[in-house]
């Protein structure tokens, strides 16, 4: 057994090293036995180690428990899964929603896409922990997609779930979830109250800036039922030995869940073996729960930076468990790390300007010897198109000074310029071709 822990000490202060992440704490439930481990700090330039009774920001990983709570609720008759979520949510009657059941939503098969999501109030915005607007909002979406629809995931339907779970329950959201979900499965110190999170010694936040983990400073970003659960590694453990026990509403037959999605899990089978897991992405945090029921094995891992590895390495250990050997330590695909974007906007954002810069010097040169002169396009045709490039310049003029507009609620400081750099790259590029169709050459003597 002290080797196993050793190559897991090993393997996981490997993955932190590679990664930059401050802080990694996991919880193994293997066969009614529970190993918690935690590495690293709490906080960058603080000297609190993690542990594991540490909060971490769950992020997606929140929707399996919004789904124990809307089972809690079918089982005591208050719901019924496969009506339609309006008779309780009375702002999606007559609307496109009106027929969704509540299973659909669980289920994630809807017609709602990410694209849905940006309608939310969201992320220190005012209301943006209002369900009743955000049903609102919700309720003038336009799904997409076949009838059925097909399967497609978005938060917006697990923001629905949390609006129905505090409309049929009568209470606020947070309160149930507690009282609910969390306190009867042992989970003591699993929260959505901020205050609450942090008096528990919260994780900070670390996300990825100009190629250097750093403290976020960013407001956190996501939605009541899709994500705000804080928790420990101690308390998912408990959460997966309940499950893994059959003691979790909606999981006591695991085997009934349809794939590739439901109840807030990812369904499919790995050379036969059942496996259940969600994993939550967010700028600042990375979790990922995993269970193999038929094998009971249950791995989470909680990780406090938004280095997009957690579900790598759950299904790592869980593999490891199941006879495997765990492998070499790897860095996330270079397409799916916002800040390898936001240096490559930035650097071809450079590389454009001071092209341009060359072509306006020679361009002011010309006039200035005469070789060129200011000359409206004859055409009408041509006027026009010079007119629509300078408003096109100008609108990206606008966004680049306002770079949040372009990026995703929250995002690093590092996309938000990177993504404003581009922009003004690109309204520096229409304003020269603007610029090149309003002067013309002299003809040569």
């Amino acid at each position: 057994m002290l080797g196993q822990e050793d190559e897991l000490d090993r393997f996981l202060r490997a993955e932190m090293e590679l990664n930059e992440a401050p802080g990694v704490a996991v919880a193994i439930v293997e066969q009614g036995r529970i190993r918690l481990r935690a590495w690293g700090r709490r906080r960058l330039a603080a000297q609190e180690p993690m542990t594991v009774d540490t909060p971490v920001e769950l992020a997606s990983v929140s929707k399996p428990l919004t789904a124990v709570a809307v089972e809690r609720l079918a089982r005591a008759g208050k719901l019924d899964l496969d009506r339609p979520a309006s008779e309780w949510l009375t702002e999606l009657r007559g609307g496109p929603l009106a027929a969704v059941t509540v299973r659909a939503l669980l289920r994630q098969r809807t017609g709602l896409r990410r694209r849905h999501d940006r309608s939310l109030p969201c992320c220190g915005r005012p209301g943006d922990r209002d369900l009743k607007l955000a049903a609102r909002r919700l309720a003038r979406a336009k799904p997409t997609g076949a009838s059925p629809p097909p399967f497609a995931y978005a938060n917006s339907n697990y923001v629905l779930l949390a609006a129905l779970i505090e409309r049929v329950s009568g209470e606020p959201f947070g309160q149930f979830m507690e009282r609910e979900v969390f306190l009867p499965l042992g989970m003591t110190r699993t929260t959505l109250d901020p205050g609450r999170a942090l008096q528990w010694g919260l994780a900070g936040m670390h996300e990825r800036n100009w190629g250097r983990v750093v403290l976020r400073t960013a407001t956190e970003a996501g939605w009541l039922g899709a994500s705000f659960v804080k928790s420990t590694a101690r308390d998912m453990a408990a959460f997966l030995e309940a499950a893994l026990g059959g003691r979790v509403a909606g999981l006591e037959r695991p085997e009934r869940l349809a794939p590739p999605y439901d109840a807030g899990w990812f369904v499919r089978r790995e050379g036969g073996l059942l496996v259940l897991e969600h994993s939550g992405d967010t700028w600042g945090a990375n979790a990922a729960l995993l269970l193999a029921p038929e094998r009971r094995i249950g791995v989470a891992v909680l990780i406090n930076a938004g280095v997009r590895r957690a579900m790598d390495l759950a299904r790592a250990i869980a593999l490891w468990r199941l006879g495997g050997s765990l492998p070499p330590p790897r860095r996330p695909p270079w397409h799916v790390v916002a800040d390898n974007w936001a240096m490559f906007f930035a650097g071809l954002s450079l590389a454009v300007l001071a092209a341009l810069a060359l072509l306006w010097g020679r361009i002011r040169a010309e006039l200035r010897r005469g070789e060129r002169r200011w000359a409206l396009p004859e055409s009408l045709w041509e006027r026009g198109r010079m007119v629509l490039l300078a408003a096109m310049a100008v609108y990206l003029l606008g966004l680049a000074a306002r770079g949040v507009i372009l990026a995703p609620y929250g995002s690093p400081p590092s996309l938000r310029i990177g993504l404003s750099a581009l922009a003004l790259a690109a309204a520096a590029g229409l304003g020269t071709v603007a610029t090149l169709s309003a002067t013309a050459r002299r003809p040569q003597d």
